[in-house]
């Protein structure tokens, strides 16, 4: 079972990449909320339209922040792409008192660039 796992893992990995294109493209969200280890969201890639921003953090001693940026998916669909790293599960170290604030933020960004 070793040897058999990383090489599925990697494979199933590739797969979901393509997929979650091809979701994404036909779903054409406005927003995109991702709570992923980083080195996940190199593997996006949608053309950026503009620089990842902190929109939202919470001051802690290991302070929490999320990151925002326009993406084309499409010639005609651009999507604000939402991110904040993961830890056991999506968001996992934020509060659901504090996810709530965090949702209100992402709003408010996603309306003062669309005015």
């Amino acid at each position: 079972m070793g040897t058999a796992f990383p090489a599925a893992a990697t494979e199933l990995e590739s797969e979901g990449v393509s997929l979650w294109h091809s979701l994404i493209e036909a779903v054409a969200p406005d927003i995109i909320v991702i709570s992923i280890a980083e080195r996940y969201l190199r593997r996006i890639e949608f053309r950026s339209l503009t620089p990842s921003d902190t929109i939202w953090r919470l001051d802690r001693q290991t302070p929490y922040k999320v990151s925002a940026k326009w993406v084309e998916i499409t010639p005609s669909k651009q999507s604000l792409l939402v991110f904040g790293r993961a830890a056991q599960k999506p968001f996992g170290t934020v509060s659901d008192r504090k996810k709530k604030e965090m949702g209100a933020g992402i709003k408010e960004h996603y309306h003062a660039a669309r005015r």
